[in-house]
């Protein structure tokens, strides 16, 4: 898995099961995976484009698959690439979580969260998310 991280935060990435970790703080993020992945990747998970030609769809195999997280994969455009995917949205049911339940219970599901915030500090969490420096799960605690 490539995943991207700025240099300070890339060991977590890596802990996190991420094999390549690419520094989006030293230049195109797209021309250090090419260079890393000539052949393309099989895969891209995008969380950042909000529109088809914002995908980096050439940094993908031909066969490969492609989810967009901000309604960017469109049908039509993967296909004419050679390509396969669709958005992901959350929507999360009883049967999508029953499976966590039980490593959750259990204390073996591993979720990155690297701040806790009081309720009354819940907008600094936020202003955090918002400016695209957040790293792991932000958690905000409720006082009984």
């Amino acid at each position: 898995m490539v995943a991207t991280a700025d240099s300070a935060d890339a060991d977590r990435v890596k802990s996190l099961g991420a094999a390549t970790v690419i520094d989006y703080t030293r230049g195109d993020v797209a021309a250090q995976v090419r260079a890393a992945h000539p052949d393309g990747v099989d895969a891209l998970v995008d969380l950042i484009a909000y529109a088809p030609d914002a995908l980096p769809l050439d940094l993908v195999r031909k066969g490969g698959k492609v989810a967009s997280t901000l309604g960017a994969a469109d049908d039509q455009t993967l296909a004419a690439q050679g390509l396969t995917g669709g958005n992901v949205m959350a929507a999360p049911t009883r049967e999508d979580i029953a499976p966590l339940a039980e490593p959750a219970a259990a204390g073996t599901l591993t979720v990155d969260v690297t701040t806790v915030l009081p309720l009354e500090s819940a907008a600094e969490g936020l202003a955090t998310i918002a400016s695209g420096t957040a790293r792991g799960k932000i958690v905000i605690t409720v006082a009984d």
